[in-house]
């Protein structure tokens, strides 16, 4: 491939759409419905960040079985995406940007921590699935953010050097997945949770949400990186 080509990777919860109390909101139901005493401050001490497995584990016990934690956290998200789906809304300046970047030539893809079952319903209730070249999800890695396999595993479907992609991302997970693939980023503030944003010590700029952003910035933090 061209040695001209560059990208832009997308984390897609916080920094597409501004979802994070609509999860909590949803964890805080789920319990209500289910008998388990899920209150704001346990949600932000035991579940905020951390994997669905893990988190019905501390709920149901270490010995619970993988089939039921995973039907169980399924019907955690079909919650989420009901409570979420009238009130959707992109983070300001996103399919702008997402247009400037596909009349620019600009190769675009999404990197997630969530399941496919929430990407596509992002991606799809936004409608901007056509401006995206590569879509990864949990589901297709080991190990997610922070580990970096996702990021690189988009990498290696763009067919690019990591050095020619830099990533937009809005949490700790993020960056630090960031940080361990050796890749620069920028932060979008809008969606983010205010207390994860101290921790994006090398980003290579701040914006508060995409209308901020423009192609010739991004690009010249490649061409720079």
């Amino acid at each position: 491939m061209s040695g001209d080509k560059w990208a832009v990777i997308f984390d897609v919860d916080g920094t597409m759409v501004d979802n994070s109390a609509c999860h909590k909101d949803a964890w805080i139901e789920f319990g209500r419905r289910n008998g388990f005493d899920i209150t704001e401050d346990y949600y932000d001490s035991y579940i905020h960040s951390r994997s669905n497995e893990l988190i019905m584990r501390d709920l149901c016990g270490q010995d619970m079985p993988h089939d039921k934690a995973w039907a169980m956290s399924m019907e955690k998200e079909l919650l989420y995406r009901q409570m979420f789906a009238p009130v959707m809304k992109e983070i300001t300046g996103l399919t702008g940007l997402l247009q400037d970047l596909k009349e620019a030539g600009v190769m675009v893809a999404a990197a997630s921590n969530s399941q496919q079952d929430n990407v596509d319903f992002v991606i799809d209730g936004l409608r901007i699935r056509q401006y995206f070249d590569v879509i990864v999800h949990r589901d297709m890695v080991k190990v997610g953010k922070p580990d970096p396999m996702l990021f690189l595993l988009a990498v290696e479907k763009l067919g690019l050097d990591k050095s020619r992609c830099i990533i937009v991302e809005d949490s700790i997970s993020g960056f630090r997945a960031a940080e361990n693939a050796k890749m620069d980023y920028v932060v979008v503030t809008e969606g983010a949770d205010k207390e994860e944003l101290k921790y994006a010590e090398t980003a290579r700029a701040v914006y508060l949400n995409h209308s901020q952003i423009s192609v010739d910035g991004l690009k010249e933090l490649v061409k720079k990186g």
